[in-house]
């Protein structure tokens, strides 16, 4: 077997995310992962301990579901097939 042989049929068994179609399902994960960071920051105040800002449902449910979606997307987009 030649080596473009070889090379072709490694292509078809391994695909990249190089496609149309992989490069937009990381551009949506990435998207979504720069939206969870965004929920999470908060500005630090002088008392952190009992600073009631940085237990909110935004903080606390809502950006972790956001990055974990981000998360799987990714793996999505590099796992799957044509």
């Amino acid at each position: 077997m030649s080596i473009q042989q070889t090379k072709k049929v490694n292509e078809k068994e391994f695909p990249t995310i190089g496609s149309k179609q992989g490069r937009i399902w990381m551009t949506i994960a990435i998207g979504l992962l720069i939206l969870g960071n965004i929920l999470l920051w908060k500005k630090p105040g002088p008392d952190l301990t009992n600073d009631p800002a940085i237990f909110t449902p935004v903080h606390t449910v809502v950006a972790p579901i956001v990055l974990i979606a981000g998360y799987i997307i990714i793996i999505f987009a590099i796992m799957r097939r044509k």
